[in-house]
């Protein structure tokens, strides 16, 4: 019983995971992450730890620690130009957890709902809920604020072991539900004996299966797609942000864009 548990549980948690890991490293190479709270609002970026700001940038202006530094021409123009690139990069990876999160639904969804009943169902529903909140405190876009939690840890807890754990108390409250669905769709199987009626279920559940991994690699492409153009951008504004600390010391104890070790 556990297996058949564990097995349900984890269809749409391994899936999941695919899709949040191409949010930070879609292929081996990337190893990019941030490391404090983004703000992004038209002109304006703010950069911040546990809501106390660290810096923010309003158009050519400098803030450091709430205190505006001056600047000259040429700081100005490399200020700026780090900020439109984050300005650029920032939303796009908000459409990516977005996407993420629709894969997860989908993924989850149609793994499991066929057996789950209607109130398992809407079990599932509350469980896919609470992940989309996770995400919305985590990163978001509110009108023409768009703001990014800090560092991938945020977002490692959103896929990690309380969605995992959630899907789990789903299936196990819904585990009759699931005997007596899989337990019709065996009679219904075609096939005389109890042996052919096993082997037919076992084969629809396959094609089943084999549905949903051919639909779910086709999206989780296109999220790794994205991830990657991502990665090589947030790449050269990692070094752009070095540039910007060589120019301005005062920005130089605040690295915001690092590689992961």
């Amino acid at each position: 019983m556990k297996t058949l548990v564990s097995a349900l549980a984890l269809t749409g948690v391994m899936v999941v995971g695919q899709a949040q890991a191409a949010v930070y490293h879609g292929n081996d190479s990337c190893n990019i992450s941030l490391n404090y709270d983004v703000t992004l609002q038209q002109q304006q970026l703010r950069v911040a730890e546990k809501n106390n700001e660290l810096y923010r940038i309003d158009g050519d202006k400098l803030f450091v620690n709430g205190k505006q530094v001056s600047l000259n021409h040429k700081q100005q123009q490399l200020l700026q130009d780090y900020r439109t690139g984050l300005s650029a990069q920032i939303p796009k990876v908000v459409t990516l957890l977005d996407n993420a999160m629709d894969l997860a639904t989908d993924a989850v969804g149609s793994s499991l709902t066929p057996l789950l009943g209607d109130s398992g169902t809407e079990k599932l529903n509350g469980a896919l809920e609470k992940l989309h909140q996770r995400i919305n405190d985590a990163a978001y876009q509110r009108g023409d604020v768009y703001y990014i939690g800090a560092s991938d840890d945020s977002l490692d807890q959103v896929f990690g072991d309380e969605f995992e754990n959630d899907i789990e108390q789903v299936v196990m409250s819904s585990i009759g539900n699931i005997m007596v669905n899989i337990g019709q769709s065996m009679i219904n199987s075609d096939g005389g004996s109890f042996e052919e009626k096993m082997e037919a279920f076992g084969e629809k559940m396959e094609r089943l299966g084999d549905d949903i991994e051919a639909r779910m690699e086709v999206r989780s492409s296109e999220i790794e797609r994205n991830a990657d153009e991502l990665c090589e951008s947030f790449a050269e504004l990692q070094k752009l942000e070095a540039k910007v600390q060589q120019q301005i010391p005062e920005l130089e104890d605040y690295t915001l864009i690092s590689k992961r070790h």
